[in-house]
């Protein structure tokens, strides 16, 4: 159809009915396109993509008021439709507009349980109760098993666990801070360093000789496997670092200046410089990080014995009472001695060995073997009573010469206190 000025049709305004068509036209009046009026309502208000503006879901081209937020759902307004206004002309949304999260209005002094949705409204809450897990301010609702978890003004309260976080590490060294799995456990051809053992490995000392320590936690169970001692006996004592060194050393030594190569120390802890050191082959001495962990017996290559090394505990002044009683017998506990003559007696806790030997008994011990150094006389004589009195360290090894008990004669060991 030829185009045709607008100013020769009628107005739109006086259109009566959908027979009466609707002129669009360019910037010059020209004429481009003729419609009927609901034709053009229809294709502006379809959902087809092209279109301009999509009815909402309610069949509405427009829409007044959306309510409240709760209406506007996935759906409802797409993004794509909606104009890009900027932010400071958008209305502010009053709290009145915002959906009912169903929770009571309130404050709530000591909630014991919230549940917010993913929409971030809190939709649950429960009041707990200050005697409950909520404390005043002034801790004053504490219970009785509250107040158990708070340290008194002295800390005389503190568990030893509790009093390591006090302890000075600047002041000790070469010992095990814990071991809550145990230190290590053996089995055929290996030992097992435990997980979670805190040790503190000699690492020189400070500017102020203050001691410096490498303070290591064994990450995991670590398996040594010792089949390269050879078939040895003897009694060792077993040393590991935070690198994995380790070492079943025999003859270790504490000393301020170094033991003789030949028959001295495979390892030896210089206390003077507070650091450890392995004798390498009687040429040199030179440092390794390592700690000492415990001690232990091998038999022709076979670990047969192994006693740890304890934690570290504080001492406080309230403990003096114990420990001015430590180191004397426990004379309530001693045994009597039973080994034979020709046999060996390893000392199975720090001792004290009580010989009263009437007339023409033995009682004659030496050191470690035959050969060995005598620790009590030799024989009693007929008519005459004799009493060997020894202080014997745990694991010390002795090798009994004589042994006969005649008329009111007895040999007893006793455990000293606070020293096993």
């Amino acid at each position: 159809m030829d185009k045709q000025p607008v100013g020769q049709l009628p107005e739109l305004t006086q259109s009566a009915n959908d027979d009466e068509l609707m002129i669009i036209t360019n910037s010059d009046l020209n004429q481009l396109k003729k419609e009927k009026i609901s034709d053009f309502i229809t294709d502006l208000t379809s959902t087809d993509e092209n279109n301009a503006i999509v009815k909402g879901t309610d069949g509405k081209l427009f829409t007044k008021d959306f309510g409240n937020a709760s209406n506007i759902t996935e759906g409802t307004l797409p993004v794509s439709v909606l104009p890009d206004i900027p932010k400071d002309k958008l209305p502010a949304i009053e709290t009145a507009d915002l959906p009912v999260s169903g929770v009571t209005a309130d404050t709530y002094a000591y909630p014991s349980s919230v549940t917010v949705n993913a929409q971030g409204q809190v939709t649950a809450i429960e009041e707990g109760t200050p005697a409950g897990s909520n404390a005043d301010t002034d801790l004053s609702n504490l219970t009785e098993t509250g107040e158990s978890h708070f340290a008194n003004p002295d800390l005389s309260n503190l568990t030893a666990e509790g009093e390591k976080h006090f302890l000075n590490k600047t002041q000790i060294t070469n010992c095990i801070l814990s071991a809550p799995n145990g230190v290590a456990t053996y089995s055929g051809d290996t030992i097992t360093v435990k997980q979670g053992l805190k040790v503190l490995i000699p690492n020189g000392r400070n500017e102020d000789k203050t001691l410096k320590n490498i303070e290591y936690t064994v990450p995991e169970d670590k398996t040594i496997n010792y089949t390269e001692v050879g078939n040895k006996t003897y009694d060792f004592t077993l040393l590991y670092g935070n690198t994995g060194t380790w070492a079943l050393s025999q003859n270790y030594q504490e000393a301020d200046t170094p033991p003789t190569f030949y028959g001295s120390a495979q390892y030896y802890l210089n206390t003077k410089e507070n650091i450890m050191y392995l004798n390498n082959n009687n040429e040199r001495w030179e440092p390794r990080a390592v700690a000492v962990l415990g001690k232990g017996k091998l038999e022709n290559g076979v670990v047969t014995s192994f006693t740890p090394y304890q934690p570290v505990d504080l001492l406080k002044r309230s403990d003096k009472a114990e420990i001015v009683g430590w180191g004397i017998p426990d004379y309530e506990a001693g045994v009597a001695w039973s080994t034979q003559k020709g046999g060996t007696w390893i000392a199975p806790y720090n001792c004290y060995i009580n010989a009263a030997l009437g007339q023409s008994s033995l009682f004659l011990l030496q050191k470690d073997n035959s050969d060995g150094v005598y620790l009590t006389s030799q024989y009693n004589v007929a008519g005459q009573t004799d009493s060997n009195n020894l202080l014997i360290p745990k694991g010390f090894k002795v090798y009994v010469r004589e042994f006969t008990l005649i008329y009111n004669s007895n040999v007893t060991i006793y455990p000293l206190k606070g020293v096993n």
